[in-house]
């Protein structure tokens, strides 16, 4: 009974991932069921999937055809319920505006039409009348906003000509090996994935994980928060954890006690079981003990480290006395000199080159400091110097990072003497003067061609390509999140200068600002009002709208330096021109 038991749990656990595969996929594991004649019922799938977009290869409806027509339908039911959920079909998706994107009223119009409804409708006029007799309207609280003014079958009956066009587009489906296979060839490409993955993918990996944690592991897992959630899924089984850096370790307890792994929030720490602290403090001891000099990275989070150090109790445990120097750094006990120190170091003494020795086991630090490197350096020697090693290690550099330090020296030509708005991962920006002098020509030509050729050495060799002209300008996050705060929706009919006029804090955020920067921004607004052709009696208004509305349109991730480097300049944002 117990076998049994074990089996039918093994059963519905691999048919809750089957979906998985078809999602990442769009494979179907190869079928198994009895020989037959299943070549109709092949069929009727096949235009069954057709209705939603989907359709079947060649040799995936040949595999079909040659088994019972149950094994058929029971494939069918199985993968139909998938593709169906692909495509938003397990709900309802109705539209505020009946014909939306078509005849979208312009705001004005559309709370014009709200308040004339409020007041022609007996059961609302009187609660408007009131509110309009104190001086103030309550637009959220009129009857017709917030609230379809149709129904989902009317929606559908002004939609025909759009979801019939929706038939064009056809995924197809393709014939995989066992399950078993593509599950584990799944769980290596999400472990290993080079780009953060999103909530629902995080969730597909945990899920993974948890079925391929004693098998075969990924070369290498480049983003934290994806390691974090395959340590999770090894601890559970008693499996050696897979770290790097003491951070990993800070990162699992993080995920264990159902907090952000990403660091960026923080974490109440649950009291953990025995076993679990003995596998953190071992895992703590064993990276240090490999590495004594990764005791530095403790600085960047000090405080998350005192509060595990609490639910560890490192000193039960003696036979882990480098998991005890974690804790002894963080509360600050005990001294590690960090990598921005060393670096900051040669800095303070202008040795470009000995920087440039240090900062080459950090390729994403170099690149970050590259500016000011070139800024600092003594004669165009060092600067060439300073090239070469960027150039040599650039192959080691993530495609973001290449990507925002070649946009920063395609701005770096000239000296502009011009604010400039800066951006944090938060979403939150200021306004600095630019008064760095520009970096030469014969400097940023072959730095900048130099980066060119990696990206294209990275990009595949498309036979065709086709680009819309209207996305050209269109700035691209760079942050390497799946979801970042700084992002905004860029606004439908709207003009870019307005979306780069909400991405200021506004008139009344700037006075809050010190005065230089207050100034600044308020320039810098004037300036974009006046691209607009707004009258200069009316950009006071113009301003307020801007502060009132949300806080941000366009926004690009700038990266700052670590702990204490007081030198390593951050790249400049995207110069914003009228």
């Amino acid at each position: 009974m117990r076998r049994l038991a074990h089996l039918c749990d093994h059963l519905r656990m691999v048919h809750s991932l089957e979906p998985l595969l078809v999602r990442h996929t769009h494979r179907l594991s190869s079928p198994k069921g009895t020989a037959g004649q299943g070549a109709a019922a092949a069929r009727q799938f096949d235009a069954a999937l057709t209705s939603v977009g989907f359709k079947l290869s060649a040799r995936l409806l040949e595999r079909l055809s040659g088994l019972s027509e149950a094994a058929v339908l029971h494939t069918a039911r199985r993968t139909l319920r998938t593709v169906g959920e692909m495509v938003g079909d397990h709900v309802q998706h109705n539209a505020y505006f009946i014909d939306f994107p078509a005849n979208v009223p312009d705001t004005e119009e559309f709370w014009t039409r709200c308040v004339v409804k409020a007041l022609a409708d007996d059961s609302s006029r009187e609660n408007v009348l009131g509110q309009l007799a104190h001086g103030v309207l309550n637009l959220l609280s009129l009857p017709t906003y917030g609230r379809y003014q149709h129904t989902y079958e009317e929606m559908l009956a002004a939609q025909d000509e759009l979801i019939e066009s929706a038939g064009d587009r056809v995924t197809v489906l393709h014939l995989g090996r066992d399950l078993d296979t593509e599950l584990a060839d799944l769980y290596l490409a999400l472990a290993g994935s080079t780009t953060p993955l999103g909530d629902e993918h995080l969730l597909d990996l945990r899920a993974l994980a948890e079925r391929c944690a004693l098998g075969p592991q990924p070369d290498a897992i480049p983003v934290r928060e994806n390691r974090a959630v395959v340590n999770e899924a090894r601890l559970a089984v008693g499996a050696d954890l897979l770290l790097d850096t003491v951070t990993d370790v800070l990162r699992l307890a993080c995920a264990l006690s159902g907090g952000d792994v990403t660091l960026r929030e923080p974490t109440r720490f649950r009291s953990l079981p025995r076993p679990v602290r003995r596998a953190l403090l071992a895992g703590l001891d064993a990276v240090v003990a490999a590495n004594p000099a990764k005791l530095a990275d403790v600085h960047a989070h000090r405080e998350p480290f005192k509060r595990l150090g609490e639910r560890l109790h490192p000193h039960e445990y003696p036979r882990w006395p480098h998991a005890a120097d974690v804790f002894a750094v963080a509360r600050g006990e005990r001294e590690a000199r960090s990598f921005d120190s060393r670096v900051e170091e040669r800095l303070d003494e202008f040795d470009v080159r000995g920087a440039v020795r240090i900062l080459e086991s950090a390729p994403g630090k170099l690149f970050r400091a590259l500016d000011l490197l070139l800024r600092i350096a003594a004669d165009q020697e060092e600067r060439d110097a300073v090239v070469a090693a960027a150039v040599r290690i650039a192959p080691d550099v993530s495609g973001r990072v290449l990507l925002s330090v070649r946009e920063h020296f395609h701005n770096r030509g000239r000296e502009t003497g011009e604010p400039r708005i800066f951006i944090n991962g938060r979403g939150r920006g200021w306004v600095a003067e630019d008064d760095r002098p520009p970096v030469p020509a014969a400097v940023r030509d072959p730095l900048i061609a130099a980066l060119d050729a990696e990206m294209r050495g990275r990009l595949p060799a498309p036979d065709r390509l086709l680009l819309d002209p209207e996305v050209l300008d269109v700035a691209l996050p760079l942050s390497g999140r799946a979801r970042c705060p700084a992002e905004r929706v860029r606004i439908r009919r709207r003009r870019r200068a307005v979306a780069l006029l909400r991405v200021l804090e506004g008139k009344r955020a700037a006075d809050r600002l010190r005065p230089r920067r207050a100034a600044a921004q308020r320039r810098l607004q004037h300036r974009l009002l006046a691209v607009l052709h707004v009258p200069q009696g009316r950009r006071g208004r113009a301003l307020g709208r801007c502060h009132r509305s949300a806080r941000g349109c366009l926004g690009v991730h700038q990266p700052g330096p670590g702990p204490g480097a007081r030198h390593l300049h951050r790249p400049a944002g995207q110069h914003l021109r009228g």
